[in-house]
């Protein structure tokens, strides 16, 4: 029974390769050409489309790792990078589940229309949508402002 099994689910993924060719080549070409041709000229001395003379050189990771600024901003953007992953993880995961298997019928469309609907405006919109909100003078100082007894200034924007 279970060889059965593993045959025929083999046997169903063949069909699915024509399909997925188109994404495999959109993938390659949007995101690993790019990324590929950033490692290399990042073994340059210059870039050759500038008509100079360039050499392959391990100069630009050595003065990247020779001075303390880079490496404590790479230390700090890998934190960050961390810490937002756990944070995904923590947040995401539990959500994922109660909305797969807890939630039933119109709530769990609901939640789930609620989570996507953000994805589906353009960045530069949700942009200037979080300025509206973060700047002084923006929606939340507003807000608090009229909450809170005393007068407080909030400016979100560049923290």
């Amino acid at each position: 029974m279970a060889d059965q099994l593993a045959i025929g689910s083999r046997r169903g993924l063949r069909p699915a390769l024509p399909l997925l060719l188109p994404a495999y080549l959109w993938l390659t070409v949007a995101i690993f050409l790019p990324l590929s041709a950033m490692v290399f000229f990042s073994f340059m001395t210059d870039l050759p489309l500038a008509g100079k003379e360039w050499s392959f050189t391990l100069g630009n990771y050595a003065a990247f790792f020779s001075q303390s600024l880079y490496s404590t901003l790479l230390f700090a953007s890998l934190r960050l990078g961390l810490e937002v992953t756990l944070w995904c993880v923590v947040i995401g995961y539990p959500a994922a589940y109660v909305l797969a298997k807890v939630l039933k019928g119109r709530s769990r469309e609901a939640i789930f229309l609620l989570v996507i609907l953000p994805f589906w405006s353009n960045g530069l919109v949700r942009i200037f949508s979080w300025a509206m909100v973060l700047r002084e003078g923006g929606i939340l100082d507003t807000a608090l402002n009229a909450v809170l007894p005393f007068k407080i200034n909030i400016d979100l924007m560049y923290s």
